[in-house]
């Protein structure tokens, strides 16, 4: 059975309405003043971006699906969680001044910020799964415990996983900082850099299984006890232990998948996806941000995560890539995201979340 998926055009000509108008219009019609009651802690997950970057959702469009939230005597905040990387999201202080100066202040969004896994990303609840890859996702606590759960998902490319969208905001963002090292990587152990080490031992404090010892004043990691948890990577103030990236293609988006799973646990009648084709850019929102590769689409929303990234896949691949952008390549009917990165496939995040039993991939397309 096809799953509905509600649809905005960003073209005002056809709408006769705008975005905000327009978003306040498919929160209603894809069923949202029917899924939050009075009272309910209402977790809604977006990322904040980092200083620099300008191709971010924009808060006005957050502030509509918060008074919505609000109109039906539910409490929302806006939340994500801190980043694996060291950058301007790694610590909760540094995130939330992070997202003020990006717009999102309370005289703005009109919600609070709380960022989901804590002031260092160790406050989590493991939840367990039962996945091809995970049989546990560690995801931060202020989500796992709030009542319902609202993704604004900001559509572009990635580096690895092809196309990032609803997956990637849920599962990746709201893994803890030592949830997003298991996802990017399994199959080596990290590695100390001796110059950086300087013996403090935090990292053997806080190893689940001892697999680190101190020898002649420097850490030094037993690959065969380690379980690859990443706590150690996350815990090291002096950054002397490598964040893992690789892996062997697919493995990081089916392991989103499953932290996506883990988060939607216990909410799956309390949860709403928006996806927002809108500055489609090449990379991620970590870093500055590239020119779109595609003009503005619209906004898409829905009660099912699988329906939705594959909507915003799908209308993706339909439009014109701008030849004005050195990223934009592709035409009417190409995969936009396997021309920029031909390594990953996109749809396999769609059909394991689909094997997983979240959703569907078959779906209607209203337009609002």
């Amino acid at each position: 059975m096809a799953s509905e998926v509600f649809f905005a055009s960003a073209e005002i000509s056809r709408t006769r309405k705008d975005l905000l108008a327009q978003t306040r219009k498919l929160f209603d019609e894809a069923g949202g003043k029917d899924l939050f009651a009075k009272g309910d802690l209402t977790a809604i997950k977006l990322s904040f971006s980092e200083v620099g970057n300008t191709a971010y959702l924009r808060p006005p469009l957050v502030r509509e699906v918060v008074r919505k939230v609000k109109a039906r005597g539910a409490k929302p905040f806006l939340t994500d969680a801190n980043t694996l990387y060291a950058g301007g999201r790694a610590n909760a202080v540094d995130h939330l001044e992070t997202a003020i100066l990006n717009g999102f202040s309370y005289a703005v969004v009109e919600a609070p910020l709380i960022i989901a896994d804590g002031l260092r990303g160790k406050s989590y609840v493991s939840v367990p799964i039962d996945g091809k890859r995970l049989k546990a996702a560690r995801i931060g606590a202020e989500v796992a415990h709030a009542d319902a759960l609202i993704s604004l998902a900001h559509a572009h490319g990635h580096l690895a996983t092809g196309m990032a969208a609803t997956f990637k905001n849920i599962g990746m963002g709201l893994g803890c900082r030592a949830g997003k090292q298991e996802m990017h990587s399994q199959k080596d152990p990290p590695k100390v850099d001796p110059e950086k080490c300087e013996g403090d031992a935090v990292c053997v404090r806080y190893c689940p299984v001892n697999a680190i010892r101190m020898s002649k004043g420097k850490a030094v990691i037993d690959g065969r006890k380690c379980i690859r948890c990443g706590e150690c990577t996350v815990t090291c103030p002096r950054r002397a232990i490598s964040i893992r990236w690789g892996d062997e293609p697919g493995a990081l988006q089916e392991r989103i998948v499953e932290y996506t799973a883990a988060a939607l646990k216990g909410k799956k009648d309390k949860s709403l996806f928006f996806a927002y084709l809108l500055d489609v850019t090449p990379g991620c929102l970590c870093g500055v941000s590239d020119p779109p590769i595609i003009q503005d689409i619209g906004v898409l929303c829905s009660r099912d995560p699988v329906a939705i990234e594959q909507a915003t896949f799908d209308l993706v691949r339909q439009g014109q890539g701008l030849a004005s952008c050195d990223w934009g390549k592709g035409g009417p009917g190409e995969d936009k995201f396997r021309a920029l990165y031909p390594e990953h496939d996109s749809e396999l995040t769609m059909r394991y979340a689909e094997e997983m039993g979240l959703g569907t991939r078959k779906y209607t397309l209203t337009e609002v």
